[in-house]
């Protein structure tokens, strides 16, 4: 089953709210990023992979990891209980409330999966002011692009509903 034009229409405001959280969560690292980079030592920059410079990356790499993991684990559980609910009020998932109810679920998992990314930045880029070592800076980057990158679009995010009302 293919969305039609006016299901895509209805559930404009709710993909458009999950891409303002999101874009909100991402300009949050990047202002951290630019305060950062304004307020740096950047004499004392230095590329060595000290512990507390490898910890950050290790620590960037894996959060990045447990983000999409736990982002996996909360997608199918709440959307086990939103299908539960909506079972038990009669609405089916091809209903725009259903639809709604499947983005909510969708917005739920990102904006948690956003903050562990967020969270790792912030915590590379603490780092960075203390140990000044551009490993961490680089890190957080890294970070930052990969929250760019796995930005939802309109189309993610109704082919993700889509696909759940087509398993019905």
């Amino acid at each position: 089953m293919m969305l039609d034009r006016e299901q895509i229409t209805a559930l404009e405001p709710s993909v458009r709210t999950v891409q303002i959280v999101v874009f909100s969560l991402i300009m949050g690292g990047v202002a951290f990023l630019i305060m950062v980079t304004v307020i740096a030592d950047w004499a004392s920059v230095n590329t060595e992979f000290s512990l507390l410079a490898t910890v950050s990356l290790v620590f960037g790499v894996l959060m990045a990891l447990m983000s999409i993991v736990v982002a996996m684990v909360v997608w199918h559980s709440a959307l086990q209980v939103a299908l539960a609910h909506l079972k038990e009020t009669g609405t089916d998932t091809k209903e725009i409330l259903g639809m709604r109810t499947l983005v909510g679920v969708f917005q739920s998992k990102t904006i948690i999966q956003y903050a562990i990314i967020e969270s790792a930045a912030f915590f590379c880029l603490v780092i960075f002011l203390i140990d000044h070592s551009i490993v961490s800076l680089v890190a957080a980057v890294g970070l930052i692009l990969m929250m760019v990158a796995i930005f939802p679009t309109s189309s993610r995010i109704l082919e993700r509903v889509d696909a759940v009302i087509s398993q019905r």
